[in-house]
């Protein structure tokens, strides 16, 4: 900006000289105001900040053409405005009109901060964010967001003002490659390498691989009087998760899906076994193996083993009347060197030897749930910390009509139970309640609880498992049939890849 110059005094004594020194007093108020204007504006500058455009302040709020040099806030409390209305021309006269349609210029969502000061006190001012610029004929309205000020509204009408623009820098370039892709597959499917932002090639992939978990067996039906057992319950899928170099894994890898165990249905006599979990695949790289069926009901006092869980090494195994075994590895529990008593490291059989074991695991199947002979030794489903879980047995009735109690299917941790709810027996019976779904970062799900039995009619269903985990056994019936199983959950795959 310029200083209007002084007027010039004549000498003392000639002529005029009275008239000019009145003109001079007269233009200092407006010499000192344009003065101080530019000196705030050096502040401004030697502070770092952008150059300044003298105007001339408004306290009129409407939306319109404020008038010559100058500015209005659309809201009579100034710190509250969300947009100002700016004349194309500056105080001094100057067209402005290509700096306020610069104002908006940056890629980034803050285009920059304009701060309104006063020019006769620096001490004076209002801070704002700039939003849009919106061109009108005649002014220029642009976004504002309140960021600081030295008062709510600061400036009286007609005050001198400056304005000072900084901006902000463009918004930066997307880099050339993602942190990750993640594909998930509830079903079978293909998994298709991806390329990250830029075609940068994929450097590693997690697989994480959940098999299907088996379902449970049906209850036994016979009359009161004899021994009607439930179903034992089936056993979890295997969790794998295995690193693999990218370049190792084709440009598409088929997925398979191993699907849940069929549920077994309830009829007369012993009941049915129920059904093995399908292996979850990735291509040829990667093999999850499927949890083990539960065994059907008897009608024999005998303890019923539940389904094995799956592990590293194999299925899980069926349920059966002796010990059975999980998927392994195995490591030998008793110094027999027999091939009996086996626990294992990743899966665990659903009753180890009827001596009130239960198979829990971590990323391995847990074992199912055993019906016992007696109420003195059912088994709950095993849990496991992020493999499938077993589930629970199904409830019977002894020779002597004294119940049998249905248990719970297993959840997560490394103790039995603490998934699906064990049905009530009676003459009213409740089936199992199904597992959960997954929560967080678990793939697997909880597994569902064993069925009640009934004293004089149909045996009450097995709870259905969750995802990767066991089906509750079906619980007996009484003169008519014996109660469903509950079918084991299918598996999943999630594929991470890392650029």
């Amino acid at each position: 900006m310029t200083i209007d110059a002084l007027p010039a005094v004549p000498p003392r004594g000639a002529a005029g000289f009275s008239a000019a020194v009145h003109a001079l007093f007269a233009a200092l108020p407006g010499f000192r105001e344009q003065a101080n204007a530019l000196a705030a504006g050096m502040s401004l500058l030697t502070a770092g900040t952008a150059a300044s455009v003298p105007m001339n302040f408004s306290t009129a709020t409407a939306d319109a053409d404020p008038g010559a040099g100058l500015i209005r806030l659309n809201q009579a409390v100034q710190n509250t405005a969300t947009m100002a209305y700016i004349d194309l021309a500056s105080a001094t006269a100057a067209d402005i009109t290509a700096y306020l349609d610069a104002l908006d210029d940056s890629t980034s969502t803050v285009k920059g901060h304009l701060r309104l000061q006063s020019a006769a006190d620096a001490t004076k001012f209002l801070i704002f964010a700039v939003g849009a610029v919106t061109a009108v004929a005649g002014y220029r309205k642009v976004a504002l967001t309140f960021v600081i000020g030295s008062a709510a509204s600061p400036f009286a009408d007609g005050a001198a003002l400056l304005l000072a623009f900084t901006r902000t820098g463009d918004k930066g370039t997307v880099g050339d490659a993602q942190q990750v892709d993640v594909q998930n597959f509830g079903a079978s499917g293909t998994y298709t390498k991806p390329t990250g932002n830029g075609g940068a090639p994929a450097k590693l992939v997690l697989v994480r691989a959940l098999g299907g978990a088996g379902s449970g067996g049906a209850g036994a039906n016979a009359a009161a009087g004899a021994h009607r057992g439930g179903g034992s319950a089936g056993g979890g899928g295997l969790l794998l998760e295995r690193w693999i170099a990218a370049s190792a894994i084709g440009a598409t890898e088929s997925v398979t899906i191993g699907a849940g165990g069929a549920l077994a249905a309830g009829g007369a006599g012993a009941g049915a076994a129920g059904n093995a979990g399908g292996s979850t695949t990735f291509g040829s790289l990667l093999t999850a193996y499927g949890g083990g069926a539960g065994l059907g009901g008897q009608t024999s006092a005998t303890l019923t083993r539940g389904g094995g869980g799956a592990g590293s090494a194999g299925a899980g195994g069926a349920g059966a009347t002796s010990d059975v075994s999980g998927g392994g590895p195995f490591y030998q529990a008793d110094n027999t060197g027999g091939t009996t008593n086996k626990a294992n490291v990743f899966g665990e059989a659903g009753a180890g030897s009827g001596a009130g074991l239960v198979g829990c695991s971590e990323y391995g199947g847990a074992g199912g749930g055993a019906a016992g002979s007696s109420a003195a030794n059912v088994l709950a489903g095993g849990g496991a910390l992020m493999g499938g879980r077993g589930g629970g047995a199904g409830a019977g009735y002894m020779a002597s009509n004294v119940n049998i109690p249905a248990t719970a299917g297993g959840g997560i941790g490394y103790t039995p139970g603490g998934g699906g709810a064990a049905g009530a027996s009676g003459g009213a019976p409740t089936a199992g309640t199904a597992g959960a779904a997954p929560s967080g970062l678990q793939l697997a799900g909880t597994a569902g609880g064993g069925g009640g039995a009934n004293s004089a009619g149909a045996g009450a269903a097995g709870g259905a498992g969750g995802r990767g985990c066991g089906g509750g056994g079906g619980g007996a019936g009484t003169g008519s049939a014996g109660g469903n199983s509950g079918p084991g959950g299918d598996g999943y795959c999630q594929v991470i890849t890392f650029f």
